[in-house]
């Protein structure tokens, strides 16, 4: 009888102060997220200049701008003038697919390529904010738009003013948005969408486009993206989302202008694009796609990041 009573007077003084406006109670009793991004771990071990190719693809693409993906038979860059599609296995073959696709971004896992979509139209990247509603499916082989796309839940405000990272993860995409100061984890293909720790600001080489393009890693509980370092620096280096820890994951003597990057779990290699020429080769009036050994962890291993309360949008 006496707990009884104990519980009722508990509950008479909590709805006394909730009756007052307390925020204690509500404080102490936080909101359960709607959702939760199952992240599986994918770590990059190392990227080499091992048996390394290239291809000279200014008559395909015409000048370079910038954008990377491979699928699992081709690999996809975007120049001025067009995308072009190319051979994952030796880079031959290069065509243009009759589109220019800017905001090219891959699923490592499945080798599925998407665009950032908004009522199945790629969004426009010529500045300002775009919200992205669709992460709209490329063929894999053809490079043309199949007319399927994942859903964004919920869709996501990002800004298409230069400096944005668009990171090709394991069974997810990240993007980096420096000018709102977000980043968004996309799991795919359930499009569920997480917030992730921001970073601060990226030293990075830029592309001649909106964005920059790289791959993001989840272990040890921690989410990182792999990009290209200033080009000052020849190297390849790796950022941890939370608190902005930067190390060098791969040291080169000389990446030219290299800004995308991409890679291929399966076949064991790293993609990449520069102008002129690098280590790898090219020549000082070409464009120049090519590929290296690398080696990746994917040891089974998954999180939960649970969706935020609140995110900036502005």
């Amino acid at each position: 009888m006496n707990k009884l009573v104990n519980l009722l007077i508990a509950l008479a003084l909590l709805l006394a102060a909730l009756a007052a406006g307390s925020t204690l109670a509500a404080a102490r009793l936080p909101e359960k997220p709607a959702a939760s991004q199952a992240v599986e771990a994918f770590r990059i071990v190392a990227l080499t200049a091992d048996n390394s190719a290239v291809v000279d693809h200014l008559a395909v693409t015409g000048d370079d701008r910038g954008g990377i993906a491979t699928s699992n038979t081709r690999l996809f860059y975007s120049g001025d003038t067009v995308t072009g599609r190319f051979s994952l296995d030796d880079l031959s073959g290069g065509t243009g697919i009759g589109a220019r696709y800017d905001t090219l971004i891959g699923d490592l896992k499945s080798g599925q390529v998407y665009l950032l979509g908004n009522g199945g139209s790629p969004i426009p990247t010529t500045g300002g904010n775009q919200t992205v509603t669709q992460l709209l499916e490329v063929d894999g082989d053809t490079g043309a738009m199949t007319g399927g796309a994942v859903t964004l839940t919920p869709p996501i405000v990002i800004s298409t003013n230069t400096g944005a990272g668009l990171f090709a993860g394991y069974g997810r995409v990240v993007i980096y948005d420096p000018n709102i100061g977000n980043v968004w984890s996309i799991a795919t293909p359930s499009g569920i969408v997480a917030s992730l720790a921001y970073p601060g600001a990226l030293s990075v080489t830029l592309c001649e486009n909106w964005a920059f393009w790289g791959m993001a890693e989840h272990f040890g509980g921690q989410d990182y993206v792999v990009y290209r370092d200033t080009g000052a620096n020849h190297n390849i280096v790796r950022t941890r989302l939370s608190g902005g820890a930067t190390t060098v994951l791969a040291d080169f003597s000389n990446l030219g202008d290299m800004c995308s990057i991409a890679a291929n779990v399966a076949r064991g290699r790293w993609y990449f694009h520069h102008e002129y020429s690098s280590q790898f080769g090219g020549s000082f009036d070409g464009e120049t796609a090519g590929y290296a050994d690398a080696v990746f962890d994917t040891t089974v291993e998954v999180y939960h990041i649970y969706i935020p309360l609140v995110v900036r949008n502005h």
